[in-house]
């Protein structure tokens, strides 16, 4: 009766909902993504994935930086002995822990591999 009284057409109602849906389990997907550093653990979940991974930092292989002069953006990749990566930009979050980082570097005995091209 309200389709009648508006006159709206089924079709459009239907395909707003079904499309509202859809773009609503996109932004939940995409909203979980995230990685964390912390004295005991590394965690990531990626982009449009609905698990995480969890590691602890004995866990880790090694570290690389990369750095890409034409983006002007650094990334850390660590990679896990599991064979999974997880990319960190270096950004003002990562320069504010920095120190506590590298603390956690030397006392876990890794070192960061420079992989930039010159």
């Amino acid at each position: 009766m309200i389709l009648f009284i508006f006159d709206i057409k089924k079709f459009a109602i239907i395909s707003s909902i079904l499309l509202t849906t859809i773009s609503a389990l996109f932004l939940l997907l995409a909203s979980q993504s995230y990685q964390t550093l912390s004295e005991n653990t590394l965690s990531y979940s990626p982009l449009l994935s609905l698990g995480d991974h969890t590691y602890s930092w004995k866990e880790v292989n090694k570290i690389t930086l990369n750095q890409d002069k034409n983006e002007d953006k650094t990334v850390l990749t660590f990679h896990f002995t599991d064979g999974n990566q997880m990319n960190l930009e270096s950004n003002k979050y990562l320069w504010a822990i920095q120190n506590k980082f590298n603390k956690k570097l030397k006392e876990m005995n890794l070192m960061i591999e420079n992989t930039s091209e010159e």
